[in-house]
Order: structure tokens, then sequence, then C-alpha cells
């Protein structure tokens, strides 16, 4: 709609259906500042990663995302300044 503010806060937090790999859909969504993934299976960030997508991103939540990859955060560290980032695997 004309004059609609984007999607600044998105929380998949517990969403089973969410799967190993994050959607690519979640691309389009450049206005993001806050994004919880956290108990969820993702193993990665994927499309993600690519571009400026991540650009504005504050935080991040992935919280007991037992799945994720060793080193998928890496490309992400060198992109944006979060204030948190938040990947504890513990309960």
């Amino acid at each position: 709609a004309a004059g609609a503010l984007p999607l600044q806060s998105l929380v998949l937090s517990v969403c089973s259906g969410l799967g190993r790999r994050t959607p690519a859909a979640l691309a389009a969504l450049s206005g993001l500042t806050r994004l919880d993934l956290s108990y969820t299976a993702v193993e990665g960030l994927g499309p993600l990663l690519e571009g400026d997508t991540l650009r504005g991103l504050k935080a991040l939540c992935l919280g007991s995302c037992r799945q994720l990859a060793p080193g998928c955060l890496d490309p992400l560290l060198n992109k944006v300044r979060m204030s948190a980032i938040t990947s504890s695997t513990t309960i």
C-alpha cells in the first residue's frame, strides 16, 4: 500500500515450519532492524548474507538454534554493526 512503512521487526521464534534453511523471501525485507529466529532449526543465514539485506539490522536472536553451522555468522559480522546478537545454545 502507498505510504506503508517497511517491516522492521520479525519474530519467527519457535516456528517449526521454518526448517533448516533460512527462507529466501526474507532477503526482500531490507528494512528489518530486528530478526528473531530463536528455537528454530536454521543452520545458517544463507540468502540474508547476500547484498545489503541486513544492512540496518540491529538485533539478531538465534538463541537455542542448535543446528547453526560453525562460522555461519562470520560473514555477517563484517557487514553490519548490530547492538545485539544472541546465539546461546543453552535452555
